[in-house]
């Protein structure tokens, strides 16, 4: 009705019921990652309502940083980092993504560079100078404040791997933030992927998953009655024609 109302006729509808039913798988994907690492109930709850608060206050896209803090997270935790400490840091590293009007593609990369300097435990030049460098350029100069050293001084410590992530990624966000201190948080960017949350949110009400994933298990339940009855007739029949059975009438759709 509603897409009738706004002229969008048969064709609208069944985008629009798509759009509906991506947006859930994506939801989920997302959450189901984010819920499998938060440890339990409670610890899922902090985690989303950080993650809300945190692509709220920075315009980001909700699920795509759900999905992203699931994985940073995981290797965090292995190398030690309060949970605490990584809502700090990776909410830093978020406002940064931001300052620099990211696409959600940069966005992504940015945050796979970030989770890779952690699950690695040591910071290399391919993630901080190649994969974020290009899209921070402050990077290699945040990264040098933040250990005291000059940029030159900097690649040697890189080359022989004495960066441990754990005790650096705080001190580096933070230096970032000093070298941004403005943040425009109001621009075309920022207003897309709110609406893209707003739209996420409404799917969530209407609990569009929930429904999808009744149909799903609904029609594989038909499926596979409808496989068991085939089945049947075709071995009624193979065992029929093996017997010499005169007597049975086999359908002409069978034939």
């Amino acid at each position: 009705a509603m897409a009738g109302a706004l002229g969008l006729g048969s064709v609208g509808l069944k985008n629009m019921v798509s759009r509906f039913v991506d947006v859930a798988r994506e939801t989920t994907r997302a959450r189901v990652a984010l819920r499998n690492i938060s440890g339990d109930a409670q610890g899922f709850t902090n985690n989303m309502d950080f993650l809300i608060k945190a692509s709220g206050k920075w315009g980001q896209e909700l699920n795509g940083m759900t999905a992203e803090f699931a994985k940073f997270s995981a290797a965090a935790s292995s190398a030690g980092i309060p949970i605490q400490e990584q809502h700090t840091i990776f909410e830093s590293f978020t406002r940064s993504i931001t300052a620099f009007g990211m696409s959600s593609e940069d966005a992504h990369l940015s945050y796979l560079a970030l989770s890779q300097m952690m699950s690695k435990g040591k910071i290399s030049s391919e993630e901080l100078r190649r994969q974020l460098g290009e899209r921070m350029p402050v990077a290699m100069e945040a990264m040098a404040r933040a250990v005291g050293v000059t940029i030159q001084e900097l690649d040697g410590l890189l080359k022989a791997g004495k960066l441990i992530s754990k005790d650096v990624m705080l001190p580096f966000v933070k230096e970032m933030e000093k070298m941004l201190p403005e943040v425009n948080v109001d621009n075309i960017e920022t207003s897309v992927n709110r609406l893209k949350n707003t739209f996420t949110q409404l799917v969530q009400d209407l609990k569009i998953g929930e429904y999808f994933k009744k149909i799903t298990d609904w029609a594989n339940r038909m499926l596979s009655n409808i496989q068991t009855s085939f089945l049947r007739v075709f071995s009624t029949i193979a065992s029929a024609l093996v017997g010499g059975n005169p007597n049975l009438i086999i359908p002409n759709s069978f034939k």
